[in-house]
């Protein structure tokens, strides 16, 4: 059984970067997908690992995905009986 991860939740804009990470963009993709400073973006990521209370980047971006797997699969399907 994996440990359950708690954390602080992210902003709009560190989830946002998060799933842009997770499919494989890089920073400056990201600013300019985003029409943001690469500063920006990085103080994004730098937020959203302090949240997710990851040493790294790659930590950040797979604790991030799990959570929101956790939270999907939490939540009943639509019309489902709880």
């Amino acid at each position: 059984m994996a440990a359950q991860i708690e954390c602080d939740p992210l902003t709009q804009a560190q989830s946002e970067v998060m799933l842009l990470l997770a499919s494989g963009l890089l920073g400056k993709e990201i600013a300019h997908l985003l029409d943001v400073s690469q500063s920006a973006v990085k103080d994004r990521i730098n937020r959203a690992k302090d949240r997710l209370e990851a040493r790294t980047t790659v930590q950040a971006v797979a604790r991030y995905l799990t959570l929101l797997h956790t939270e999907q699969t939490d939540q009943p399907n639509q019309g489902e009986f709880q």
